[in-house]
């Protein structure tokens, strides 16, 4: 990535290269035009000039004097290059540290949305309570608790009141979504495009997808009842499964990369 700051260096050395030019240009007019307009014949006649002093002044006054003009021209247009150079450097590293620190954040949201996914708990009395259960009170963890508390608002989702009632009952799903949601925010802050497209790569495709429009798909095919606890997940089952493996081991491998 170019960086502003890098920009200018190169600006900088175009300059460096036509002041040389430019000393270059006076020096050849300083030794060497002197002695061509005084050796041949030319519309200005040099021999009235006075003593040879006068004459070499005479010639070479102008090209000193644009050469002079030309290099202090320079001299200040560097001075100005290297101030923006200095505050494009002081730009970059603010940006950078703004950066570093939105993917501070990014990790620790990781690690928070990791932690609620393996300590995601979900009861049958909780998924059956407004029904009569002749099974014994067992508990989903994990991903499997997961899936099975997303086929449950499935099966509510035409009952607005029982969805949102059964939402907020779950906090530690409501927590996973916020998580979920602080994690995409602050991913898209982060100024460097390279950094971004890294991290979009590992979370958004997979926890996006997964968490807010899989699980919206009203084609899935849910079979909730008491006596088929475990048909809660879908004929897909094993397909999302294996999303939340993925998400787990993109978390844990980036927690070992830190």
């Amino acid at each position: 990535m170019t960086t502003k700051a890098t920009k200018a260096k190169i600006k900088k050395v175009d300059y460096n290269k036509r002041a040389n030019i430019a000393l270059g240009v006076g020096a050849f007019a300083v030794l060497v035009l002197p002695f061509i307009f005084t050796q041949f014949p030319s519309i200005i006649d040099f021999t009235e000039t006075g003593q040879i002093g006068d004459t070499i002044g005479g010639i070479t006054a102008p090209f000193v004097g644009l050469v002079g003009a030309m290099l202090v021209y320079y001299s200040f247009k560097q001075q100005m290059i290297a101030n923006q150079i200095q505050i494009d450097a002081i730009t970059d590293i603010k940006t950078e540290n703004r950066d570093a620190q939105l993917v501070g954040i990014v990790n620790d949201l990781s690690k928070k949305i990791l932690n609620a996914i393996n300590e995601f708990e979900i009861t049958s009395d909780f998924i059956f309570k407004n029904e009569e259960s002749k099974e014994k009170v067992e508990k989903f963890f994990g991903l499997e608790g997961i899936v099975c508390f997303y086929a449950l608002l499935i099966k509510y989702k035409n009952d607005r009141s029982a969805y949102i009632k059964h939402t907020k009952e779950v906090t530690p799903m409501t927590l996973l979504n916020n998580n979920i949601g602080l994690l995409l925010l602050n991913l898209n802050k982060i100024s460097s495009k390279e950094t971004k497209e890294i991290y979009l790569d590992l979370y958004f495709l997979q926890i996006h997808t997964l968490v807010y429009v899989l699980f919206k798909n009203d084609e899935l095919d849910f079979e909730i009842d008491s006596n088929h606890i475990y048909s809660a997940v879908w004929k897909s089952s094993k397909s999302n499964i294996n999303l939340y493996n993925g998400i787990k081991e993109t978390l844990e491998e980036n927690q070992k990369n830190e």
